[in-house]
C-alpha cells in the first residue's frame, strides 16, 4: 500500500451486457497459509525460561485455578457483544478462507479494503430525522479533501474476482437504501458538483405502484444515464417474510427484480441490500441468503452488521456499511471512517483526554480515561470489560505493549489475532501469575509460560510472526527464544479484557478493575532473510541478530536462465538446522532471468514441482524484476501456487526493483525483504525489498 496519494484510476468502458450470459464467476476459497507439521513433542524443547525456568510438564502442578472454560466463555460473550449478532452469525456460519490470487504488481494502489457509508434520507428543511442538504455536502466535501474516493460497483466487483484489478486510495461507497425523490434529486446535484458517485437500492414493487415519494421509472433512468449511479435491489422491503423461509422463494423474488431492472434500465443489477437483521438471522438464514444470491446470479449482498471496512477476503454476500447519522458533523464522519479503516501504521495512547481516543471500539463494562489513567471494569449484570482497537480485525504480525499502575482487580488479558470461533493468543495476569497462552478456540487453552506476579511495575509485551510468539514482563522475556504456535489462527483483532477471577468473586458484580498507564501496537510487515548459498561470518551474525523478526529463510539455491535450471549450491545444513531451530520457513529462492521468454513457463512450471519435492522445504521464493511482472507472468504464478498449494507448500514471491541485486556470489550477503503493510495471509505472498518505493 503506498503512502503516497494516487489519482483516482481511469475506469475502463463497461461491457457490453448480455443478459444471455447468465453465469457469474465463483471463486473457491484458498487453503490457508500453511505450516509444515512437526513433532509436538520437541515443540517446548528448547523453551526454557529466562525469568523462572520452565519444569517438565509431568511434574508441574496443574494450572486448575485459571478456569479455561469460564474464561473462553467470557471471551467469547464479549466479542459477541463488541461485534453484533449478525456479525456472529457471519463468522460461525459462513466464514470462509481468503480466496486463490496473485498479489498485483509493485504498482498497486489498494487491494486490501474498502468502505461502504449508508446515507439515510436527504431533505433542505429542518427535519429531525434526515441528514440536511448542507451537512451531507460538508460530509462528502470533507471525505474528498481527507483523499477518499468514491467508487462504482463494477470496480468493487472488479477488484473482488480479479487478481490484478486495483482500487483508488482510500475507497468508499456511498449508498442509499431508498430512491426517494427529494433525497436522490438533492444529492445528484451534490454528487455532480464534487465529481463523486453512489449506490441506491430500489424497491422495484413500490417504484410500480407510483409511490409519490419515490423517483419515478423515468427519473431513475435519467440519473443512471448520468453515469453518477448504481442501481441494486432493495432486499428486505414490504413486510414480505415468506420468502426468506426459504432460499429459493427467495432467489425467485430477486431474479423478478433483477430482471426488470435491467430490462427497464439496461444496466447489469448484480447486488442486493437487507437492512433488517431480523430478515437474516434465523436458524439457516445466513446460509439461505448466501444460496438465493448465488441462484440470482448476484454479485454481492450488503447486510445489517457491525461497522467496519470490507476486505478483500471477506465474504462478498455480507458487506458491512457505516451510517451517515443525522447529528454526525463532517469531523465527526472522518473520525469514524479512520476507526474502522485498516490500521496500517504504529498506534500509541497514554490517555491524557478526558474522552477516549475515537480508534477505540468499546464492547462491554465500563472504560473511562482520565490524566494519563484508562480504568476498565466491569459492570453489574456484565461479564466484564472489553475493548478493541479498530482497523485491526485483520492484523497477522503484530506488537503491542500495555503498561499498568498496578496489579488489576482480577483477571487482565491482552490478546491477539482475536476473533469469533478461532483460536488466539493471549498475554495477561490472573491469580497471582503472569502468563502466556494459546487457545485453539473450542475451550482447550495450552499454557506457553507463565511467571509469579511481581509486586512492582507490570509492563506485557506480547509480539506474533507467523508461527512464532513471543512475551516479555518488564522488558524481559519469559522465554529464552520464540515458541512456535499450532493453533493460532493467521489474522485477527488485538483487544483488551477484564473481568472477575475464579477465586470465588460473583460473575457480573463491578468488582473487576485494572488500571492502563500506556498502550502501544504495531502491525508487523513480514520478513524474509534471502541469502547466499554459504554464508560467512558476518551474515550469520547478521542472521542471528534477526532471526526473532524474521518468517522465511531463502537461500540462493537455484536459478533459470536460457531455459536451463541450475543448482548454486548443495543443501546447506547449518542454515536449515538453524531455521528449524527458530522455526523459520526454509523456502529456497529461485531467480528467474527477466529475459525468459513465456514459452518456457511450462518447463519453469515442472522444473519449481521437482525443486520443492524436497521434504526439507515449505515452499519456494521465486525472484523476478518487478519490470517484467504482467498478466501472463501472474497467470503462471498463480498455477504454480495452485500446485504447491496441493503439496501443502507455500508460494512466496519477491518483486526487485531494477537496480536491486541479490549477493548469489557474496560470502557474506544478506538481504533482507519486507512487504507493505498486509495483515491478511493471501498467499501467495509478494514481498517487497525494504529500499523499494511501491
Amino acid at each position: 500500500m503506498s503512502s503516497s496519494q494516487t489519482s483516482p484510476q481511469k475506469l475502463t468502458p463497461p461491457p457490453v451486457y448480455d443478459r444471455r450470459s447468465k453465469g457469474r464467476v465463483i471463486h473457491k476459497d484458498a487453503s490457508k497459509h500453511r505450516i509444515l507439521p512437526e513433532d509436538h513433542k520437541r515443540e517446548f524443547s528448547h523453551n526454557q525460561s529466562v525469568l523462572q525456568p520452565l519444569q517438565d510438564r509431568r511434574n508441574m502442578p496443574r494450572t486448575s485455578p485459571v478456569n479455561h472454560w469460564r474464561n473462553l466463555l467470557i471471551w467469547v460473550g464479549l466479542i459477541l457483544a463488541a461485534m453484533g449478532v449478525n456479525q456472529a452469525f457471519h463468522f460461525f456460519f459462513n466464514h470462509v478462507s481468503p480466496p486463490l490470487s496473485v498479489m498485483p504488481a509493485l504498482n498497486s494502489v489498494e487491494n486490501e479494503a474498502f468502505m461502504a457509508l449508508n446515507v439515510k434520507m436527504v431533505d433542505a428543511g429542518a427535519a429531525h430525522s434526515v441528514v440536511l442538504d448542507s451537512a451531507l455536502k460538508k460530509q462528502l466535501a470533507a471525505l474528498k479533501k481527507a483523499h477518499y474516493t468514491a467508487v462504482k460497483l463494477e470496480q468493487i466487483n472488479r477488484w473482488q474476482h480479479s487478481a490484478s484489478a486495483e482500487l483508488p486510495a482510500k475507497p468508499v461507497l456511498i449508498t442509499f437504501d431508498e430512491a426517494r425523490r427529494d433525497t436522490m434529486e438533492i444529492t445528484d446535484a451534490i454528487l455532480a458538483s464534487l465529481g463523486m458517485s453512489a449506490l441506491v437500492f430500489v424497491d422495484v414493487d413500490k417504484l410500480n405502484k407510483g409511490n409519490l415519494q419515490l423517483v419515478s421509472w423515468h427519473q431513475l433512468e435519467k440519473l443512471v444515464r448520468s453515469g453518477r449511479w448504481d442501481v441494486g435491489i432493495s432486499g428486505c422491503v414490504g413486510g414480505d417474510e415468506s420468502a426468506f423461509t426459504s432460499d429459493t422463494l427467495l432467489a425467485q423474488k430477486f431474479v423478478r427484480q433483477r430482471e426488470q431492472l435491467e430490462r427497464q434500465l439496461q444496466i447489469p443489477i448484480t447486488t442486493v441490500n437487507c437492512t433488517r437483521r431480523a430478515s437474516i438471522n434465523t436458524a439457516n438464514g445466513v446460509a439461505r441468503w448466501n444460496k438465493a444470491l448465488q441462484e440470482a446470479s448476484l454479485q454481492t449482498g450488503f447486510v445489517a452488521a457491525s461497522f467496519g471496512a470490507n476486505y478483500r477476503q471477506d465474504t462478498k454476500t455480507h458487506f458491512k456499511r457505516i451510517d451517515v447519522t443525522v447529528p454526525s458533523s463532517a469531523a465527526q464522519l472522518l473520525a469514524t471512517l479512520n476507526r474502522y479503516a485498516p490500521r496500517r501504521t504504529a498506534f500509541v495512547d497514554s490517555f491524557h483526554s478526558k474522552n477516549l481516543d475515537s480508534n477505540w471500539v468499546v464492547g462491554n463494562g465500563s472504560i473511562v480515561p482520565d490524566n494519563g489513567l484508562l480504568t476498565l471494569q466491569s459492570k453489574d449484570g456484565e461479564q466484564g470489560a472489553l475493548m478493541t482497537l479498530g482497523g485491526t480485525e485483520k492484523w497477522q504480525d503484530a506488537e503491542v505493549e500495555v503498561s499498568l499502575k498496578n496489579k488489576p482487580n482480577g483477571q487482565f488479558w491482552i490478546a491477539l489475532r482475536q476473533g469469533i470461533g478461532q483460536s488466539f493468543l493471549r498475554l495477561g495476569l490472573a491469580n497471582d501469575k503472569v502468563m502466556l497462552q494459546e487457545t485453539n478456540g473450542s475451550g482447550l487453552t495450552k499454557v506457553l509460560a507463565e511467571h509469579a506476579l511481581p509486586i512492582d511495575t507490570l509492563t506485557l509485551k506480547l509480539r506474533v510472526v507467523g508461527s512464532r510468539v513471543m512475551a516479555y514482563l518488564n522488558g524481559v522475556p519469559l522465554l529464552a527464544r520464540p515458541v512456535k504456535t499450532t493453533h493460532t489462527a493467521d489474522h485477527g483483532a488485538f483487544s483488551l479484557a477484564v473481568w472477575p477471577d475464579s477465586s470465588g468473586v460473583k460473575a457480573g458484580a463491578a468488582s473487576a478493575f485494572a488500571q492502563v498507564m500506556k498502550i502501544s501496537a504495531t502491525p508487523l510487515a513480514q520478513k524474509s532473510a534471502i541469502v547466499a548459498p554459504v554464508l560467512g561470518a558476518v551474515a550469520w551474525a547478521k542472521l542471528r541478530q534477526q532471526a526473532d523478526t524474521l518468517s522465511i529463510v531463502s537461500p540462493n539455491y537455484f536459478t533459470w536462465s536460457g531455459g536451463v535450471a541450475k543448482s548454486l549450491a548443495r543443501h546447506n545444513i547449518s542454515l536449515e538446522i538453524f531455521a528449524w531451530h527458530h522455526h523459520l520457513k526454509i523456502l529456497p529462492a529461485v531467480l528467474i532471468n527477466e529475459a525468459t521468454p513465456l514459452s518456457e513457463i511450462k518447463a519453469l512450471t515442472e522444473q519449481a514441482l521437482i525443486w520443492v519435492a524436497d521434504p526439507s522445504y515449505q515452499g519456494l521464493n521465486i525472484i523476478l524484476k518487478n519490470s517484467v511482472v504482467d498478466e501472463k507472468w501472474q497467470a503462471f504464478l498463480n498455477t504454480v501456487k495452485q500446485r504447491l498449494s496441493q503439496l501443502d507448500k507455500t508460494l512466496v514471491v519477491t518483486l526487485l526493483n531494477d537496480n536491486s541485486t541479490l549477493p548469489i556470489t557474496q560470502q557474506d550477503g544478506l538481504l533482507l525483504v519486507t512487504d507493505q503493510m498486509r495483515f491478511i495471509s493471501t498467499a501467495p505472498i509478494v514481498l517487497y525489498p525494504h529500499s523499494a518505493k511501491p
